[in-house]
């Protein structure tokens, strides 16, 4: 099982790639205060494990992270482009996590998560290990997390 500290030192390594980034205790009392912001989220699973991750945003941060993978200036970044990179985060980061607790589990493909799937996800799930950093002033929640079902769209 990954520690919190080893958690949080994946996540910021994977992050610091792309975005400077200031690390924070994570409060749940402050992932609920802005929530309505995080309008972008990815998951991945682990598929034999019921586990996978979870990173939320708001798209500020999509957009910095899309600019920084992709380059070329902010105004002319698709909202794929920016669906994209937290896709490719959240499996950057689930590639490391997998790495670290040397899993032989398969992982699924990024899935994007709507804004009702991130609201459901926040008020249900029972994460087993949050991180919570700042990217440009703007909060980023990543989770390892039980699964409670693959997301569906809705």
């Amino acid at each position: 099982m990954i520690i919190q500290a080893e958690f949080e030192a994946v996540v910021g390594e994977c992050w610091q790639h792309f975005c400077d980034i200031k690390s924070l205790p994570f409060v749940l009392s402050e992932l609920l205060q802005c929530q309505d912001a995080l309008v972008l989220g990815a998951w991945v699973e682990f598929v034999n494990n019921q586990h996978g991750v979870v990173v939320l945003a708001s798209s500020e941060v999509g957009t910095c992270l899309a600019q920084a993978m992709f380059g070329g200036h902010r105004e002319r970044l698709t909202a794929k482009q920016v669906t994209d990179a937290m896709g490719e985060i959240t499996n950057i980061i689930a590639g490391h996590v997998k790495t670290k607790l040397a899993m032989s589990d398969n992982m699924a493909a990024p899935v994007s998560l709507s804004r009702q799937q991130i609201a459901h996800w926040i008020g249900e799930v029972e994460s087993v290990l949050p991180c919570a950093l700042l990217v440009n002033a703007e909060p980023v929640y990543v989770f390892y997390s039980p699964c409670l079902k693959q997301p569906s769209q809705e």
